[in-house]
Protein backbone atom coordinates (compact mmCIF):
# COMPACT_ATOMS: atom_id res chain seq x y z
CA UNK A 1 0.00 0.00 0.00
CA UNK A 2 0.56 3.43 0.13
CA UNK A 3 2.60 5.10 3.16
CA UNK A 4 2.65 8.36 4.10
CA UNK A 5 4.15 10.78 7.05
CA UNK A 6 0.72 12.70 7.34
CA UNK A 7 -1.06 11.78 10.48
CA UNK A 8 -3.91 9.49 9.47
CA UNK A 9 -6.50 12.36 10.65
CA UNK A 10 -5.44 14.30 7.90
CA UNK A 11 -6.44 11.64 5.37
CA UNK A 12 -10.41 11.43 4.03
CA UNK A 13 -11.71 8.20 2.13
CA UNK A 14 -12.72 8.37 -1.50
CA UNK A 15 -16.26 7.51 -0.56
CA UNK A 16 -16.14 10.51 1.75
CA UNK A 17 -14.83 12.93 -1.02
CA UNK A 18 -17.39 11.91 -3.35
CA UNK A 19 -20.18 11.88 -1.49
CA UNK A 20 -18.87 15.55 -0.07
CA UNK A 21 -18.52 16.20 -3.51
CA UNK A 22 -21.88 14.88 -5.10
CA UNK A 23 -23.69 16.87 -2.11
CA UNK A 24 -22.20 20.12 -3.45
CA UNK A 25 -23.17 19.54 -7.05
CA UNK A 26 -26.62 18.74 -5.47
CA UNK A 27 -26.47 21.88 -3.77
CA UNK A 28 -25.64 23.98 -6.83
CA UNK A 29 -21.90 24.81 -5.15
CA UNK A 30 -18.98 25.60 -7.70
CA UNK A 31 -16.26 25.39 -5.06
CA UNK A 32 -16.42 21.93 -2.69
CA UNK A 33 -13.69 21.63 -0.01
CA UNK A 34 -14.23 18.15 1.84
CA UNK A 35 -13.15 17.33 5.31
CA UNK A 36 -12.55 19.57 8.81
CA UNK A 37 -8.60 18.97 7.20
CA UNK A 38 -8.69 20.29 3.87
CA UNK A 39 -11.30 23.15 4.98
CA UNK A 40 -8.52 24.64 7.77
CA UNK A 41 -6.18 24.48 5.30
CA UNK A 42 -8.07 26.49 2.70
CA UNK A 43 -9.06 28.76 5.09
CA UNK A 44 -5.72 29.71 6.48
CA UNK A 45 -4.28 29.70 3.64
CA UNK A 46 -6.23 32.87 2.68
CA UNK A 47 -4.30 34.90 5.21
CA UNK A 48 -0.65 33.39 4.24
CA UNK A 49 1.55 35.13 2.18
CA UNK A 50 1.96 33.05 -1.22
CA UNK A 51 5.79 32.87 -0.99
CA UNK A 52 4.99 30.77 2.57
CA UNK A 53 2.03 28.63 1.57
CA UNK A 54 4.59 27.44 -1.66
CA UNK A 55 7.13 26.89 1.00
CA UNK A 56 4.71 24.98 3.14
CA UNK A 57 3.36 23.33 0.00
CA UNK A 58 6.70 22.25 -0.93
CA UNK A 59 7.51 20.67 2.45
CA UNK A 60 4.06 19.03 2.51
CA UNK A 61 4.25 17.67 -0.84
CA UNK A 62 7.93 15.92 0.14
CA UNK A 63 6.49 14.69 3.22
CA UNK A 64 4.04 12.62 1.24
Amino acid sequence: GLESNFPEFAWMSADDVARDGLRAVADGKAICVPGVVNKSLATVSTFTPRGLARRIAGLATRLR
